[in-house]
């Protein structure tokens, strides 16, 4: 007789959710991190202008046009990283609602396979009783026969 646990595809079907959950956790996860990317690469695209900038000055020379132009490159790349920012929080918020249906999905798996354990340490001792009284029935029954003898 072999161990039979009736929600067998209950406890399927909640680990196909939990792993669902999982992927779309760790994509949103990866978005806010290439949005992180995107905002840490305008950070150094102004760092290189900055540094432009001041070789340009100490160069020497009617620089005025070109710093006039990169800073306006500056101030739309802020720009940029003022939307980014937004971006990122939007994608923050929408990772953490996918890490709480993670978890809620894992707990929700969990509670089934407490159940499943819980049967089978019952069936354990089902399957011991049973081998017992089979056992003892075997002596009784090699007893009687000696007696009979």
């Amino acid at each position: 007789m072999k161990f039979n646990f009736k929600l067998e595809p209950v406890l399927k079907h909640r680990q196909i959710k939990e792993d669902i959950a999982k992927k779309e956790y760790a994509e949103a996860e990866q978005k806010v991190q290439q949005s992180l990317n995107i905002i840490n690469g305008y950070y150094d695209q102004i760092e290189e202008l900055r540094n432009l900038n001041a070789n340009k000055q100490k160069s020497g020379g009617n620089v005025s046009a070109y710093m006039d132009l990169n800073i306006e490159m500056i101030e739309g790349t802020k720009k940029k990283i003022e939307k980014e920012k937004q971006k990122v929080r939007e994608l923050m918020q929408i990772a953490e609602e996918k890490k709480e249906i993670m978890i809620e999905a894992r707990q929700e798996k969990k509670v089934i396979e407490s159940i499943k354990t819980k049967r089978f340490e019952e069936y354990k001792k089902y399957r011991k009783k049973l081998e017992q009284k089979q056992i003892d029935e075997m002596v009784s029954q090699r007893y009687a026969r000696l007696i009979n003898e």
